[in-house]
């Protein structure tokens, strides 16, 4: 099970010359992160693709064809995908459509259709509420 979320704060999408996301006409998100031991991953999506880049490597999002959307005025984004390819996890749990994704030392809980978040357990209020991919 993918979900999608806004991942604002997570990493900074941008193209390489920081012109912001928004601004991108043919909607290519690109990010750019460095990891605990000082390695940087970069990632590529577009919105409607069922494609993610992870430093130059094509790959499926995932067996189900999610892809990115804009829904709102927001982009969202898969999130086991993205947390996966910088070695974090996600676990579902479908009785609370629930994700908790875990990275370094932080786990996030995500409800499906809830702008409620929890980051290690300190409610915090998103502008876009995550949704199930196969809406």
């Amino acid at each position: 099970m993918s979900v999608a979320a806004v991942c604002a704060g997570f990493v900074h999408f941008a193209k390489s010359d920081n012109t912001p996301a928004a601004q991108i006409e043919n909607k290519v998100y690109a990010a750019r992160k460095e990891t605990a031991d000082n390695e940087s991953i970069t990632m590529t999506l577009s919105v409607g693709s069922r494609v993610l880049t992870v430093n130059g490597k094509e790959q499926n999002i995932d067996e189900q064809g999610t892809v990115p959307i804009v829904e709102n005025g927001r982009t969202l984004l898969p999130v086991r995908a993205i947390i996966e390819a910088v070695g974090g996890s996600v676990e579902w749990n479908s009785e609370e459509k629930a994700s908790a994704i875990t990275y370094n030392n932080d786990t996030v809980k995500l409800v499906i259709d809830s702008k409620t978040a929890y980051r290690n357990g300190e409610e915090k209020e998103l502008d876009a509420a995550p949704i199930k991919p196969d809406r």
